[in-house]
């Protein structure tokens, strides 16, 4: 049995590179079995599963102390063959301690295991080649004292005098004997001794020996091996390690992304060792809070940490426990929404928020890794392609991280509600009333938040729950005082920790909100701190009430329209006539007469009668023929469904010059999406310098896929 003692440090160093690190624990498998077979004696445990997860806990450090036996077991056999030991315990010891400095042990450690291997190998070698010279030499006198014993019969026959005693000894110093092969000289004396009395039977003739392997070819044969190995795994690692080196190694392209501001966000709450309030959510928060006047009026530092429905509570939850502390106040209050009241995390998302600000990774659910894994392959694509473009995601008008001051507030100006209609309804679908055996994704979110809220006051802080702003025109028609209070009572009843809101309270005119049913307008912004300010204070027993000192401001309602020139001819469409806050009036596109219905392409007019034509209704252009439509330069607004029902639009083309918060569409917040229903080939087309703009945009961006360039 011969070991494999030409192994490589190098090679080892860049095939743990290029497998991240899985060739390690081949590499130590094979070292192990190798070790035990070469040192005998009580065996060393081959790595295992255990092996893999204490040395991923333990960052490495378990692996250094397996090392540790195996030199040790190698010290004893190298000792007992009196070789030195290119490397003791205590030198690789301190040079394997630090992670950064292990790879300068490396080349020590496989030596030394060379050593091992080469040792074992020359005595197999030297055993089997003693065990061949004896072979040779006892056939050759067997042959020999044959022979002498033929010729004496033959002479006896002849009357030639027969030789009574045959030298045995004298013989067998004629076979050729190497000086160093000792036992096999005692060998043959002994069996010479035996041959004195009786000379061996004839044997019959042995069948040819199978042809011996050459050590040289054996390793030959193992090094093809290892390259063919090697250079397939290399086509398959490459991807990954690209990735690997992409994501982790390469430059930022989401720091400076809306998404981007969660690292912001991160490092104002680790920072902050006092007291203070921490206020979780999605973008109601961030588009929410003055966070300014909660330290005013509460004595305590806030930190605003909300961004972004689409990450999911769960993220924030788990990020916030990177620093959660005595005395703090965690204050619980997302979107009334299946998504945010749920365990949901979108991988995407949160790579393009940890980029440039990977230590968030250590305070991510280990749950969720799996599902990040995934995501890093598009992530890696979409972050080359800007790195090598040179061109960077795109965001407009609030969504962009200047926008967000030292608090994590979204200060954009706001001042109106710019929405043209209430198209994104908003429905309390959650079920209030358990049911035996059934674990919904909301009774899971409940289990978690609990769990959160035990976690939290083991350190020390306060967990209360309170609600998001919520637009009154919105509200869906099977939210009614009934089923409302019925929700506010499952939630108080199901939560360990106090629901410190009245949820009536937090719905609000459609006056006080900006883009969408849950971002406020400047303010609105001042309405729901003040109610949030209120609530804290009166959980801590305070009368100093803030609503009773200061004068709210009033709703300040939409955006005045802009003045409307230039008439078209309408031939197609039908139009219906929509009045908005303060008389405003405008058309909504609800079908096509027809004439549209045949068509296969058309054009949707600007203005008609004098009017603005701002919207789309659902499913507008349902039942026609139609393949192409382009919009008008005045359409801001398009409903969920809208293309519900079109089987053969594959194209929209939306106006030059529009970006994507020219206008509004429903996302994955909203009741349906506006594609909901249709052609699954449908694509938007815009123009190529606000494409990223559009892709990487709050509500744009759940139609990634569907987006193209003119």
């Amino acid at each position: 049995m011969f070991l494999n003692y030409r192994r490589s440090a190098l090679k080892y160093i860049l095939a743990w590179i290029f497998t991240l690190g899985i060739y390690h624990f081949i590499f130590k498998r094979a070292v192990t079995e190798d070790t035990n077979k070469a040192c005998g004696g009580e065996p060393i445990k081959k790595p295992d599963v255990i092996y893999v997860i204490l040395y991923i806990v333990t960052l490495g450090v378990y692996g250094v102390v397996y090392d540790l036996k195996l030199i040790r077991k190698w010290n004893a056999f190298l000792t007992e063959k009196g070789v030195y030991c290119p490397i003791s315990e205590k030198k690789y010891f301190a040079m394997a301690v630090l992670p950064f400095v292990r790879v300068i042990a490396i080349p020590g450690f496989v030596k030394t295991v060379n050593l091992v291997c080469r040792i074992y190998s020359d005595l197999q070698f030297a055993s089997d080649e003693e065990g061949e010279y004896y072979v040779r030499t006892v056939s050759k006198i067997r042959e020999d004292a044959e022979e002498k014993r033929l010729a004496s019969e033959e002479a006896n026959v002849a009357g030639m005098p027969i030789v009574e005693e045959y030298d045995f000894e004298n013989d067998r110093r004629r076979v050729y004997k190497p000086e160093t092969k000792e036992t096999v000289v005692e060998v043959i004396t002994e069996e010479s001794a035996a041959s004195e009395t009786k000379l061996p039977e004839p044997s019959l003739p042995e069948e040819p020996a199978e042809p011996e392997e050459d050590p040289e070819s054996f390793y030959r044969n193992r090094k093809w091996f290892v390259r063919v190995f090697a250079a397939m795994l290399a086509v398959f690692m490459i991807p990954i390690l690209t990735v690997f080196v992409t994501v982790f190694c390469l430059p930022a392209v989401y720091d400076d992304t809306f998404v981007g501001e969660l690292g912001e966000k991160y490092e104002r709450l680790c920072s902050i060792d006092e007291p203070k309030v921490v206020v979780i959510g999605g973008s109601s928060v961030a588009f929410g809070l003055d966070s300014a006047m909660m330290e005013e009026q509460l004595g305590m530092k806030v930190v605003n940490f909300g961004l972004y429905a689409n990450l999911g509570t769960k993220l924030m939850m788990d990020l916030s426990k990177a620093n959660i502390n005595e005395g703090d106040i965690i204050i619980l209050a997302p979107e009334m929404n299946s998504q945010t009241l749920s365990l949901y995390f979108n991988s995407e998302t949160t790579m393009q928020a940890l980029d440039g600000n990977l230590k968030m990774l250590l305070n991510i659910g280990s749950d969720n890794y799996e599902s990040l894994v995934g995501a890093s392959w598009k992530f890696a694509n979409d972050k080359l392609y800007y790195l090598i473009t040179g061109t960077r995601p795109e965001n407009e008008g609030a969504y962009k991280k200047e926008n967000f001051n030292e608090y994590g507030d979204n200060i954009y100006d706001r001042p109106y509600n710019v929405m043209t209609e209430n198209q994104n309804t908003i429905t309390l679908d959650f079920r209030t009333n358990y049911v035996d055996s059934i674990d919904s994704e909301y009774e899971q979110y409940i289990e978690y938040v609990n769990e959160y809220v035990q976690y939290a006051e083991k350190r020390g802080a306060s967990v209360y729950f309170s609600f998001p702003p919520m637009n009154e025109a919105a509200m869906s028609d099977k939210n009614t005082y009934d089923q409302i209070s019925s929700f506010y009572r499952n939630l108080s009843t199901s939560l360990d920790c106090r629901v410190i809101s009245n949820v009536n309270d937090y719905i609000m005119d459609e006056g006080y909100f900006f883009d969408s049913e849950f971002h406020l307008n400047n303010a609105g912004v001042i309405v729901r701190t003040v109610k949030l300010i209120d609530d804290i204070k009166r959980e801590l027993g305070r009368n100093d009430i803030t609503m009773d000192a200061l004068e709210l401001p009033e709703p300040p309602g939409y955006k005045p329209s802009d003045a409307v020139e230039g008439d078209e001819e309408n031939l197609y469409f039908v139009l219906e006539q929509v009045e908005g806050l303060g008389g405003t009036v405008y058309w909504e596109v609800v079908g096509l007469n027809d004439a549209g219905k045949e068509q296969t392409s058309l054009k949707i007019p600007n203005n008609v009668d004098g009017i603005p034509v701002r919207s789309i209704g659902e499913s507008a252009f349902a039942g026609s023929m139609l393949t192409e439509l382009t919009l008008g330069d005045n359409i801001n607004s398009i409903s969920g469904r809208a293309f519900n029902g079109a089987a053969s639009l594959i194209s929209v083309i939306l106006p030059d010059g529009k970006r994507a918060t020219d206008i509004s569409v429903p996302n994955s917040m909203s009741e349906a999406l506006m594609t909901e229903g249709c052609n699954p080939e449908l694509k938007f087309y815009v123009d190529e310098p606000f494409y990223t703009g559009f892709v990487s945009d709050y509500f744009w961006g759940d139609y990634g896929a569907m987006i193209a360039i003119k």
